[in-house]
């Protein structure tokens, strides 16, 4: 009976961290991850952050350690997954280098910030993918 107990109780623990899950706002990202074919745009905010918009109109800001783009918002850059798959997670799952052809430097991505619609329209225009 006490095993029984037991199951029940984790059981109910559970589903009450799947209800808070689910209570999460409307407005929250939902996902993490995203793949690199459903890059509608991108901008380059700043000198060290990318902001880019996929399919489903969904956003993420892309924050490197240290100077990447040394023109904001005209260099050229390259975007390549390292898990030889699609799928960016992580900023260990993605290369993103900079710079004119033949001389793009590796930039050293820190951090992959999901952003709401409402957090993407409150930057300046210039800044919006």
């Amino acid at each position: 009976m006490r095993r029984y107990s037991i199951v029940l109780a984790a059981f109910a623990t559970l589903a009450a961290g799947q209800a808070s899950v689910q209570a999460a706002p409307a407005d929250q990202p939902r996902e993490q991850c995203f793949r690199s074919s459903d890059i509608d745009s991108s901008v380059q905010a700043n000198r060290t952050q990318l902001n880019i918009k996929t399919r489903g109109n969904r956003y993420y800001q892309i924050q490197t350690k240290g100077v990447c783009f040394t023109s904001i918002g005209t260099e050229p850059y390259v975007l390549t997954v390292r898990s030889g798959g699609d799928l960016i997670c992580r900023p260990i799952d993605m290369d993103l280098a900079a710079g004119p052809s033949g001389f793009k430097t590796p930039c050293i991505v820190d951090k992959i910030v999901p952003m709401t619609k409402d957090q993407i329209s409150a930057l300046p225009k210039r800044e919006q993918p």
